[in-house]
């Protein structure tokens, strides 16, 4: 289907007229009109109807108009994102790091700087990055495996174990070796999210449902501004990757395991299929990464 027609109808509609369309097109009359004839001949039915001096669409023109705007602005996103991918300099590396991973990933990012300076790192939300990387913008992504791996080249990292971090008020004893997630459900609970889509928080959330509730206060992009609002005193607690765990404030926090550990938090590095690298940092992904050593790697995953 032409773009162009789509594009007419769509003005013809907001105009309520042809002539006032064909002004703004920059077209004369009769061509717009015979382009309106061949796209209700693609179509196989009447998208427009007179009424009186206007032009107004039929219910199935309505219909196609909506859709139609759909897709045009797909197309126009498309081609403000191909402009910025051709001006971004060629020979600079772009890298989405999540916030969800942003203290695990930080040695590979140093040794990237140090194989190749003209380092562009991105910091975001996982879904975002995603995104970015779909469409072309990134070299690579450090995130959460994606729910479809299957569309990348994905480098699975170990799992990272699942820990607590709870405010002390919230603590009537010494801070207990573990905690279940049963026991997680009496305290008012911050959980990190993504800005779009599913992700580990759905996951903590259906688990913690299953345990018997979730009293979830707040829910917000980047671990690391949760865990500096517990260290100033929000007394709550919050689930995360063992790794994005190693500053809190002690004075303030304390970080169990959460035992059973329900095995959520899966660091990934992400590339396009059609991605080309430079070799010395293809080399450096695809060697084994100097994990946490708060890791918890399950054989049979």
């Amino acid at each position: 289907m032409n773009i162009k027609r789509l594009r007419y109808f769509c003005t013809v509609v907001e105009c309520g007229s042809v002539s006032k369309a064909a002004q703004i097109l920059h077209l004369s009359q009769p061509p717009l009109s015979k382009r309106l004839q061949e796209l209700e001949a693609e179509t196989g039915v009447p998208l427009l109807a007179r009424q009186g001096n206007k032009i107004a669409p039929t219910a199935a023109g309505w219909f196609f108009y909506e859709r139609a705007l759909e897709i045009l602005r797909h197309i126009d996103q498309l081609e403000r994102e191909t402009r910025l991918f051709s001006a971004r300099p060629q020979h600079l590396l772009q890298v989405g790091l999540s916030y969800l991973y942003r203290r695990y990933f930080t040695p590979l990012v140093l040794a990237l700087q140090q194989v190749y300076p003209p380092l562009r790192v991105m910091v975001s939300d996982s879904s975002h990055i995603e995104h970015l990387l779909d469409s072309q913008m990134l070299d690579f992504a450090l995130i959460q495996k994606p729910q479809q791996p299957q569309r990348f080249l994905c480098t699975p990292c170990l799992p990272l174990a699942t820990v607590a971090v709870l405010h002390r008020s919230l603590l009537t004893g010494a801070p207990p070796a573990s905690i279940t997630l049963a026991e997680l459900c009496h305290y008012p609970l911050i959980l990190q999210r993504l800005i779009n889509g599913t992700g580990v928080y759905d996951s903590l959330l259906d688990l913690l449902r299953k345990s018997g509730g979730a009293d979830v206060r707040m829910q917000v992009s980047q671990p690391e501004a949760i865990l500096d609002w517990l260290a100033a005193g929000l007394e709550a607690a919050t689930l995360l990757p063992v790794s994005e765990t190693q500053a809190v404030d002690v004075a303030q926090c304390v970080v169990v395991p959460l035992a059973p550990d329900p095995q959520v938090y899966f660091p990934c590095i992400v590339r396009n299929t059609t991605a080309t690298l430079p070799d010395d940092v293809t080399a450096l992904l695809v060697q084994p990464f100097p994990h946490n050593p708060g890791a918890n790697h399950d054989p049979s995953r």
